[in-house]
């Protein structure tokens, strides 16, 4: 499931959810529902996580 994918993601990399939308330039709120799957991510946001996060696409 992509939420626990991305908040184990984010956590080995060692940030927050604040962190990690600073990073991407996004709001926290947008991060947290990600995160607990109130929301769908769209092909930017992927694009996005792969490369803040520096693994490759298909691992989200």
């Amino acid at each position: 499931m992509f939420s626990n994918r991305l908040r184990e993601l984010r956590k080995q990399k060692g940030l927050t959810q604040m962190e990690l939308a600073k990073l991407l330039n996004c709001s926290l709120s947008k991060i947290a529902m990600l995160e607990t799957d109130k929301r769908d991510p769209v092909k930017e946001d992927l694009l996005r996580f792969s490369e803040i996060l520096m693994y490759p696409l298909i691992i989200f």
